[in-house]
């Protein structure tokens, strides 16, 4: 089987590829719940200690370096986006076959063999190809036929 699929490298695109990224990688979720059971047990300890205002500070506390911390993050995506003008807008047209996949644009052109794919990672919205734990293709699906995922799954997943 062969097809071709073109993805435009929009904004939206990217910062869903930062976000899935993001959330798939283990370190992250590991240190979230972590991070999340530690609050959940100081919040309880205090509570049951009859520290009650220490405990309330500290919720306050952790509530606004969460908000903090989700405002920063965001931030940063846009600032990253609007630094690499190379991206921007930039249409990916990738060729899929048995072999590779074969990736062309107006800024280069790549061959990824099957095998070289750390990771493949999926949404509703977009398949993310990733060469590296921060780094891969975003290809849309779109106008993607159901047959056509599949060949991705069955050649992309590890």
């Amino acid at each position: 089987m062969e097809f071709e699929i073109k993805t435009t490298y929009t904004f939206e695109e990217y910062r869903d590829f930062v976000k899935a990224v993001n959330l798939n990688m283990n370190k992250f979720k590991g240190r979230l719940i972590l991070s999340l059971a530690l609050f959940a047990g100081s919040i309880a300890f205090l509570f049951i200690t009859k520290m009650t205002e220490l405990a309330i500070f500290a919720t306050a506390f952790v509530v606004i370096f969460l908000i903090a911390m989700f405002f920063i993050a965001k931030s940063s995506v846009k600032k990253s986006w609007e630094t690499n003008t190379l991206l921007q807008n930039v249409v990916n047209t990738y060729h899929f076959s048995e072999e590779q996949i074969d990736v062309y644009s107006d800024i280069g052109n790549t061959i990824l063999s099957y095998d070289k794919v750390y990771k493949l990672i999926e949404n509703e919205k977009d398949f993310y190809i990733m060469t590296a734990n921060n780094t891969g293709f975003i290809v849309s699906k779109k106008e993607m036929t159901e047959e056509q995922a599949e060949f991705i799954r069955q050649h992309c997943n590890k």
